[in-house]
């Protein structure tokens, strides 16, 4: 059995427009329960659940309906994995869609593994094989609903934040180091055999976690430079009592702000917020069950 692509949802505009609060049940918000994929790279503002998180994805190319970030999201055939990735593509138009069409087709390919090295390893194949530039980075995540462990890694991409809920502190999402003469965690299409290191850290319920574009680290201010990513905990830290759509919002009013007027032109910016919720507390096995029994009770309502 393979896994099931759902289409994106529609498209929501700048944050005069934004909503004050994403309804997790509404229509246009993304749920994904198991065998299933979403994502794209058109401009988007929804409100998603996966196996464990709640979140919000906001995508922006810096011109037009669709740009070089791309983002996907996944739940695994029994319903208790659930996988996400962001990639920031160098250039635009086919080099992208060909690009998204790799990610995509390996991300399926990978929905049931553990590990997500799987997937950058194989893009970066693709990558140097066809000669892509080697400017396209991603981050890649799978989460473990019934025990909140949360497995990364990285190819040339931003760290993405950490808040814990027991500590309320936000921190980055870290790789061990490595004393290694091989290219390791590099951005696509450098090399080949390059290895992409997996690390895992412990999540509880009432944590959350970012990852975002470099377009959002990279906003300029005429006077103060780049924000950069401590200048994006700075935002974050103000939000951290607030649920995951109501930070979106304070988060693109704040960029808006910190850019001196509400176009956010400069780059494509991309950023999803990630909630984690109490953990599952059955076994696999039942939670394959009862998620593909409603997968296939949705099918014949459609």
């Amino acid at each position: 059995m393979s896994a099931q692509t759902v289409k994106p949802t529609s498209v929501i505009g700048m944050a005069d427009e934004y909503p004050q609060s994403i309804d997790s049940e509404s229509d246009r918000s993304v749920r994904l329960v198991c065998w299933e994929v979403w994502g794209g790279n058109a401009r988007v503002t929804t409100g998603a659940r996966l196996p464990g998180l709640e979140a919000v994805v906001y995508s922006l190319p810096c011109q037009g309906e669709s740009g070089g970030d791309l983002y996907y999201l996944g739940a695994c055939g029994s319903g208790v994995m659930g996988r996400i990735c962001l990639a920031d593509v160098f250039g635009h138009g086919s080099a992208v869609a060909e690009f998204s069409a790799w990610l995509h087709s390996v991300f399926r390919a990978h929905i049931h593994r553990i590990s997500p090295a799987g997937v950058l390893r194989s893009v970066n194949k693709r990558a140097v094989k066809k000669g892509v530039s080697a400017l396209s980075t991603a981050a890649c995540f799978s989460y473990n609903s019934l025990n909140g462990k949360l497995r990364y890694c990285y190819a040339g991409h931003p760290r993405a934040l950490v808040f814990r809920r027991e500590t309320q502190h936000w921190d980055f999402l870290d790789l061990p180091g490595h004393a290694s003469s091989e290219p390791r965690n590099t951005v696509f299409g450098m090399a080949s055999d390059a290895e992409f290191d997996v690390a895992c850290a412990q999540l509880e319920p009432g944590d959350r976690f970012v990852t975002y574009s470099d377009g959002v680290t990279e906003l300029h201010h005429p006077s103060r430079g780049l924000l950069g990513a401590q200048g994006l905990i700075h935002v974050l830290e103000r939000c951290s009592n607030l649920d995951a759509s109501r930070t979106a919002h304070e988060l693109l009013t704040a960029l808006q702000a910190y850019a001196g007027k509400p176009e956010l032109d400069h780059d494509d910016v991309t950023f999803m917020i990630f909630d984690v919720l109490p953990f599952q507390g059955k076994n696999r096995l039942y939670y394959f069950l009862r998620n593909n029994l409603r997968r296939l009770a949705g099918r014949v309502k459609r």
